[in-house]
């Protein structure tokens, strides 16, 4: 084999090594993948936060959820320090997409903050459509201490 052809091939081994090493291989590196499809029109689905989390007042928490609207406009992220609570709005306007086809993951930092913020063992997130309330998805239920 002549020495421009051996060079050749070396560099075509090293290429596709260095291609296919994409760095760590330790699964703690690697962010959980979540399928966020939704198949129905109106419909919304909140992954995070899971529930079982314990959040300080103040901390920042991010909010991620997948949705299906064809007449949305945008939504708004609502904390609950129960069932029997009304909302404390922790975004100052729409958040997401305006119509979501329900094709991916949307995620938003809020924080969990503001005059006289409750703590509570069994607080949750709504995501709701910023027009119309029963087009919404509820987080499991999650404790916020001092």
């Amino acid at each position: 084999m002549n020495t421009k052809l051996k060079w050749f091939s070396l560099f075509l081994m090293a290429s596709f090594i260095v291609a296919c090493d994409s760095g760590s291989s330790s699964d703690t590196d690697k962010e959980e993948v979540e399928d966020c499809s939704i198949d129905t029109d109106g419909t919304v689905k909140v992954f995070s936060p899971k529930g079982g989390e314990v959040f300080h007042i103040g901390d920042s928490i991010t909010v991620k959820w997948g949705a299906k609207y064809a007449d949305g406009t945008g939504f708004r992220i609502l904390y609950y320090f129960d069932e029997e609570s009304q909302a404390l709005d922790l975004t100052e306007e729409s958040v997401g997409p305006e119509a979501p086809k329900g094709d991916q993951c949307y995620s938003v930092q809020v924080v969990l903050d503001g005059d006289d913020f409750p703590a509570s063992d069994a607080a949750f997130i709504t995501v709701r459509d910023y027009s119309n309330g029963s087009v919404s998805g509820k987080s499991k239920s999650f404790q916020v201490v001092e």
